[in-house]
């Protein structure tokens, strides 16, 4: 943090607040009314688990829980302490945190305008640069559905950053590593029957498991979807690298149609239970379902959309989005 930040929103509004949930890096939580700030410790009178006062040290608490406390205490009409409030969360990695104050403090003064924009921007950058830096590192994992929902990303997210045009040209190199990993094998007739049977009986324990498969579910729906997409992970395994025979043709269509319909199912799974892990806050599961469904299909739209929210989930709690950030 600037010290002289640190200083002006330490001297806020020094007392009356409600409640407030203080989260700790090791994962306790607390309800309670926060006394007083220092330099270096946040005073809360803790209503629960249990009522107790408690002084804590800001080092040990989540960078967003000693955010929310720090705004709670500026003066909301206040452009100057917005600014500083941003700079703070800035040097705290809450990057989005600081967009918005920056944007908060220009709203409130239009002289600030020019300078928060540029912020704004270099913050911006800074986000685009780490995005291009976790889709280089998947590019070389051969993790290509990662890699094109990252540059993705950046595309239609921080195009107009100077990175852009730096993840346009990594999305052309993509394209071609893609065709050049992307090696089949032949087998024969009897060979690919045997394949296509197994492939229904994997899909139809897929369709045996009972239970909510929705998205709002909770640990029991979350397990039912772990156990669908075993099953249909199998059935892909068994057909994802097999080329048909070159007689008869007929089969090539029944192979194309079998695949076709596995990836369709085996994303729309992964995409749900990637849904189920970001609503649970279990973002690090939830990307690598994203990242599972990338590789299937890399244009699906609904895929994008759970991307972006975890990008921004990992942006908002400075838990690291992607591998560095």
């Amino acid at each position: 943090m600037k010290p002289t930040a640190h200083i002006f929103v330490l001297a806020l509004f020094a007392g009356g607040l409600l409640a407030q949930t203080i989260e700790l890096r090791n994962g306790e939580v607390a309800i309670g009314r926060v006394v007083k700030v220092t330099a270096s410790t946040v005073e809360v009178e803790i209503g629960f688990p249990k009522a107790a006062t408690r002084t804590i040290q800001k080092s040990d608490m989540t960078p967003v829980s000693l955010y929310t406390i720090l705004a709670a205490r500026v003066e909301p009409g206040d452009a100057e302490a917005h600014t500083q409030l941003a700079e703070v969360a800035r040097g705290m990695g809450l990057r989005g945190h600081a967009i918005a104050e920056f944007r908060e403090a220009a709203r409130l003064d239009p002289k600030l305008k020019a300078t928060a924009e540029a912020k704004v921007m270099d913050i911006r950058t800074d986000i685009a640069r780490a995005l291009v830096e976790d889709a280089k590192e998947a590019m070389e994992e051969n993790r290509f559905g990662a890699a094109r929902l990252t540059l993705s990303t950046i595309d239609e997210s921080y195009g107009d950053t100077p990175v852009g045009r730096e993840a346009t040209h990594l999305l052309q190199e993509l394209k071609e590593k893609r065709l050049q990993n992307a090696g089949l094998h032949q087998v024969s007739a009897s060979e690919l029957e045997r394949l296509l049977k197994r492939v229904a009986g994997h899909v139809q324990d897929a369709d045996d498991v009972k239970g909510d498969r929705s998205p709002h579910g909770g640990v029991k729906a979350q397990r039912t979807l772990e156990r669908v997409v075993r099953h249909l992970e199998k059935a892909n395994d068994a057909v994802s690298d097999v080329a048909p025979p070159d007689d008869p043709r007929e089969m090539a269509g029944e192979l194309t149609t079998a695949r076709e319909s596995v990836q369709h199912r085996l994303v729309e799974a992964y995409l749900t239970l990637g849904t189920v892990f970001i609503q649970r806050r279990a973002i690090p599961s939830a990307e690598e379902y994203c990242e599972k469904a990338g590789d299937l299909d890399p244009e699906n739209s609904h895929n994008h959309r759970l991307h972006n929210l975890i990008l921004q989930a990992r942006i908002a709690t400075d838990s690291g989005f992607g591998r560095g950030y």
